[in-house]
């Protein structure tokens, strides 16, 4: 019950409202919301937005994961990671114990995260290469699903969600 109330707790944390309840076999819920990730440039403008300066401002990250009451030794999955602006907050959060597992469907920006995660020594994160209909991690692994910022780039939501509800 408690991985629940949490998984509520971090869709609206990232601003979701309501989920649209269509197949991945269906038209995409926001065509071309990704399109631009997939060139350099595009890529390149998003990780001057994901890092840049002055978001610690708006985003409150102390503020986000105090009032998350993480436990030491949770697993949170944090799903549309992009280039990790979240992850050391959750993996001091959780402590040394605990684990994070870092999602995004976007490689380039998962090598942004895997280099803060070697610079930053986050022994306890794990970065997964998910997809835009699933997150690719294991049944049954998340104390608590956090979404930040990322919702809106569910081109598909429902299987997503529904892979969420699974991890």
């Amino acid at each position: 019950m408690r991985r629940q109330t949490w998984f509520i707790r971090a869709l609206l944390i990232g601003g979701v409202c309501a989920a649209n309840q269509l197949h991945s076999a269906e038209p995409s819920a926001a065509p071309g919301i990704n399109d631009r990730y997939a060139t350099d440039e595009g890529r390149k403008a998003a990780l001057q937005i994901f890092e840049g300066e002055g978001r610690e401002s708006y985003q409150m990250p102390d503020e986000v994961i105090r009032q998350m009451e993480l436990a030491k030794g949770a697993v949170v999955c944090e799903i549309g990671a992009g280039s990790g602006y979240f992850t050391p907050y959750l993996s001091r959060a959780v402590g040394p114990n605990g684990r994070v597992y870092a999602e995004d469907p976007q490689p380039e920006f998962l090598e942004s995260l895997r280099e803060k995660v070697h610079g930053q020594d986050l022994g306890n994160v794990e970065i997964v290469l998910g997809t835009y209909t699933d997150t690719n991690l294991p049944d049954r692994t998340c104390d608590v699903a956090f979404v930040l910022d990322a919702y809106h780039h569910f081109e598909w939501p429902k299987p997503m969600l529904d892979a969420m509800a699974a991890d």
